[in-house]
């Protein structure tokens, strides 16, 4: 008989990372249309069901120890702002990943809520985990903004979640962990090879010409939100 992959599923209350807040509502949200119920009654083998049953109630599912939220923070130049938020809210992560994983090797991890600057900790955890399988993964990005920011642009922000791919390509301006617990390195995750941008809204502001000049530079595969739009199955279709 074959058997079906399990699921870990994993709740993240946190936007500490973000440029407007809010996003730490996201995991209540995602509880609150019965999410993991609803892979349950599909037949997804769900890690933990444990005595909830069909009951989103559990609180093993939830990664934070207490919610880390968007605040007003003070510009550091060259750096984030809430950078010891930022850094702790990583270790939270890792340290779940590190529990699903050891329960359930081969798991596939969903996690609902937070931000995209969780990517960093969440991507190298997992590629590390499917290296040791003789595999690798990659990603799909899907963002309106390529957060190729750097904390040494002329007009640095200091928003973690804008720096989201800077970190992950290890380019000029990814930012390392000194801590004796470090979470952030500056290897590549992320690269033409395994990556794909999906849905970029090339007239966003935000992502300056020199940021799609270098995606470009680097034949990196990068689907816009108006082709998007306009087919979005075969724009998934050609992306996979």
């Amino acid at each position: 008989m074959e058997t079906t992959q399990k699921t870990c599923v994993t709740y993240v209350a946190a936007d500490c990372g973000s440029i407007i807040p809010g996003k730490s509502g996201a995991a209540t949200a995602f509880k609150a249309v019965k999410v993991r119920q609803k892979l349950l009654q599909a037949d997804v083998d769900v890690v933990d069901s444990g005595i909830w049953g069909y009951h989103d109630a559990s609180q093993q599912l939830d990664v934070l120890e207490e919610t880390m939220t968007y605040q007003p923070s003070p510009f550091v130049p060259r750096d984030i702002r809430n950078r010891a938020d930022n850094l702790e809210l990583l270790r939270q992560v890792r340290r779940k990943m590190i529990k699903n994983f050891g329960q359930e090797p081969s798991a596939f991890q969903l996690i609902l809520g937070g931000e995209c600057c969780m990517l960093p900790v969440i991507l190298s955890h997992v590629k590390r985990q499917y290296r040791s399988y003789g595999t690798d993964v990659g990603l799909m990005y899907i963002d309106a903004d390529t957060d190729m920011h750097s904390p040494g642009d002329a007009d640095w922000n200091g928003y973690f979640a804008s720096m989201t791919m800077t970190q992950l390509m290890a380019r000029p301006g990814a930012l390392v962990d000194s801590n004796a617990d470090p979470v952030l390195s500056r290897d590549m995750l992320c690269d033409a090879t395994n990556t794909v941008f999906f849905s970029t809204n090339l007239l966003h502001p935000g992502n300056k010409r020199e940021h799609l000049a270098y995606l470009n530079e680097e034949h990196s595969q990068v689907f816009s939100s108006e082709a998007v739009a306009f087919h979005p199955q075969a724009r998934a279709c050609d992306a996979l």
